[in-house]
């Protein structure tokens, strides 16, 4: 909490300007741990937080409720605000008709996800602020997003009006709608094989649904869809699928050269309101960096493109620089709003650029370059101002500067040197300081994954700190994880999603090199996991330790994030391949049958889901796979023009065969190189074996231990090799696994090849 002195110089600031009951509701909402909440601490609605206080009078002044979700940085909330919940007259009215209940999403998604599911039931759209109004007890009946003030106005005025005089009707009303949330919440449909002829069919339509000019999903606004994209991703990795190769680099090429896309201080903006990504809205969420970012990496190490590794390392950079605490966690967001030159609040005021201001601080040269190359023009390209982002064929913008590839990149360097110390001067957005492990989970797992990939030990070590501290930090009692840190204090169960998401990113932690004990916390998480949110009946889990008053929410589809139920499914996909336990294999083939049936009738609201599903059959995309429950770490590097090297660590205490065997009984370990469709022509050089006497044979075995490498040399003229497949048998002195074959993506380029993150 603030220090008293804060806090009290506040209250009387507010006791000075408000007064009866709006001042009590400023007395509530400054006392709550949540930033958003306290945004509204000066307005004249008499607002309560959720819970018994509020429930308790709605119930004993028999008035209806109108609960306000939003949070901290939601420029629409902000908008509303200034609008509605200012108005003396609209407040007024509240105050008189309703019990008014602001409910901040960040600090209690449980709330958030089950009424934003009854908005987009009753007005077919949803988003923030999130306007619901509900019987005293508690039942919703009417859900509506972003209202002007003239239709709120109207609308509060009819649900009053008809509550008095037909309340009846209402309640009724209300029934309908709470059952209808119940089954949506509950729904299972019956299970679904998802074959290579289904999961291609499905793949297939999804990345039809990409335009393949611009990017996204066709249409606007244009969000990243992060969860679709990852999928498409992994289709493309893992199995060679052209078309969903394409929507991936149409989409992530628009994101890295669109406005969405913060081309001075790097990292990404929530979304853009244009089809081309030019004019995105300005604000800054963590998820959104984690996600994206990931993504960008990911399409480096499968296709080499250094544009999206430059783009993922100035995002990360950003991160670091901007987001990260001295003790590791990160901040949850950036506000769309700042304060402009003439001292008003507007939306996206520290990121545009008046022509008139570039011409001042700008030689004549740079700001032709702007013009040319970043969508810069005197009358502005948004609002009369100008929003950065690339535009047109660098090699015409070359002809066109005059320029060579040097000179234009040492023009863009002293560009960005002056516009980055006059944002400075500019008065930055509100930074959202709370913590919240989830969003945390993301970014870790996207630190630990870039580090691997770019070979950059720094992000390794930030997912590292990030999950000393969330370890240290966000653990209550018996070590149930908390979900919520603000103002140095740790509160509220963790939901299962938090779990999932942190479980994974300990995998990826492991996966990095970060020690053993990473993926011994992924394993303990996800029995926390199972303990406190399995739905024994089902076989899916529950989204919250508890009920929200009438329902206990399950997350099966992927909305802003990757749904909890999804994300599990891949935390169990990846503990099977990473550990001897049977229970990681059993839970996830349950939880794929129990939501396989949801994933293909409605492929376009769980891609997550689908890539969980084939990470669980097929294994993971990318240069690292795992055999023989974790007892073998396989990965395939470049080693210089035309060289591959695949090198196997086996654990202790374990083998596999040698490429030559001599038993039959036993698996040689091979290898062979080739795209996804077609074997390429190379020359495998297998290292010495040993022969050695085990318990599982009468003659002496030829067989590899501990760290084994294999070369491989590639012709110069042949066509370039995609994949290595490995085919290998996981044994020790008493059983030997069955034999696997995994699939190891080729990087395209060594990550030396990297140049240092920047941002334009």
């Amino acid at each position: 909490m603030p220090p008293l002195k804060l806090l009290t110089a506040t209250f009387i600031v507010l006791a000075l300007t408000l007064t009866g009951a709006a001042a009590e509701g400023a007395k509530r909402l400054m006392k709550e741990a949540s930033p958003y909440l306290r945004q509204h601490a000066d307005n004249p609605v008499n607002w309560y937080p959720w819970g018994p206080e509020a429930l308790a009078k709605a119930k004993a002044e028999n008035k209806p409720i109108y609960l306000s979700v939003g949070y901290s940085t939601c420029h629409w909330c902000h908008v509303m605000e200034r609008e509605s919940f200012m108005d003396e007259k609209i407040a007024a009215y509240l105050n008189e008709h309703f019990i008014a209940v602001k409910v901040d999403r960040e600090r209690r998604p449980d709330i958030d996800e089950t009424f934003m599911l009854v908005t987009e039931l009753m007005a077919q759209r949803g988003g923030w602020p999130n306007n619901v109004f509900l019987t005293p007890e508690l039942t919703p009946f009417m859900g509506e997003t972003y209202l002007p003030p003239e239709v709120f106005t109207q609308l509060i005025t009819n649900i009053a009006n008809r509550w008095k005089t037909n309340s009846k009707d209402m309640l009724a009303e209300a029934a309908q709608m709470q059952e209808i949330v119940n089954t949506v919440m509950q729904a299972r449909l019956e299970s679904a094989k998802i074959t290579p002829e289904i999961r291609t069919q499905i793949s297939t339509h999804l990345a039809s649904t990409i335009d393949p000019k611009a990017g996204g999903t066709k249409g606007t606004p244009k969000f990243p869809n992060e969860s679709l994209v990852l999928y498409l991703q992994h289709q493309s990795a893992r199995h060679g699928d052209a078309a969903a190769t394409q929507a991936v680099l149409a989409t992530l090429d628009a994101i890295v050269r669109g406005g969405i896309h913060d081309h001075l201080g790097g990292g990404f903006h929530r979304y853009a309101l244009d089809e081309n990504w030019r004019v995105p809205h300005f604000e800054k969420m963590l998820y959104n960096q984690a996600l994206i970012s990931r993504a960008l990496v990911h399409s480096f190490a499968s296709t080499g493109n250094l544009a999206h590794a430059e783009a993922a390392r100035s995002a990360l950079e950003f991160v670091l620089r901007e987001m990260t605490t001295k003790d590791g966690a990160f901040f949850s967001a950036f506000d769309a709003d700042s304060v402009n030159a003439s001292g008003e609040k507007k939306e996206g005021a520290f990121y545009t650029w008046p022509h008139g201001e570039l011409q001042e601080h700008l030689s004549t040269g740079e700001l032709r370059l702007l013009e040319i190359a970043f969508g810069v023009r005197f009358e502005g390209n948004f609002e009369a101002e100008n929003v950065l982002y690339l535009s047109g064929d660098r090699q015409a913008q070359l002809k066109a500067l005059g320029l060579t590839e040097a000179q234009f990149e040492a023009t863009l360097k002293s560009i960005r040197h002056k516009l980055m110390d006059l944002r400075a001067k500019r008065k930055a957005p509100y930074r959202d300081e709370k913590v919240l492990t989830g969003w945390n989970a993301l970014m870790m797992r996207t630190m630990a994954e870039a580090g691997r990939i770019f070979n950059d030990p720094r992000y390794v070590e930030a997912a590292a700190k990030n999950a000393e501290f969330l370890w240290k930090n966000m653990r209550g009692e018996g070590g149930q994880l908390l979900r919520y840190r603000f103002e140095g204090k740790s509160e509220l169960n963790a939901t299962q999603q938090d779990y999932a998401f942190l479980g994974n990113a300990f995998v990826s932690l492991y996966d990095a090199g970060a020690g053993d004990h990473w993926l011994t916390a992924a394993e303990e998480i996800s029995k926390g996991m199972d303990t406190l949110f399995f739905d024994q009946q089902a076989g899916d889990y529950y989204f919250t330790t508890d009920e929200v008053e009438f329902t206990r929410p399950k997350l099966k589809t992927d909305v802003t994030l990757p749904s909890g139920n999804a994300a599990a499914l891949e935390l169990f996909a990846r503990l099977a391949r990473r550990s001897l336990k049977p229970e990681y294999g059993q839970r996830a083939d349950l939880l794929s049958a129990t939501i396989s049936g949801l994933t293909v009738q409605m492929p376009a609201s769980t891609p997550y889901s689908l890539y969980a599903a084939d990470v669980m059959r097929n294994g993971e995309g990318g240069p690292l796979q795992y055999l023989g429950k974790g007892m073998v770490k396989a990965a395939v590097v470049r080693k210089g023009e035309g060289k591959l090297r695949v090198r196997l660590e086996i654990a202790k205490g374990w083998h596999v065969n040698a490429h030559e065997v001599k038993n039959d009984a036993f698996i040689p370990t091979s290898l062979s190189v080739g795209t996804h469709n077609s074997s390429v022509p190379a020359q495998i050089s297998y290292p010495a074996y040993k022969m050695v006497k085990l318990g599982i044979a009468q003659e002496e075995l030829a067989l590899y231990e501990g760290q084994v490498e294999i070369e491989i040399g590639l012709k110069a003229d042949g066509p370039a090799p995609q994949v290595v497949t490995l085919e290998a048998q996981a044994c020790n002195d008493e059983i030997c696994l069955l034999p696997e074959t995994v699939t190891l993506n080729i990087p395209p380029v060594k990550a030396s090849a990297l140049k240092p993150a920047k941002c334009m």
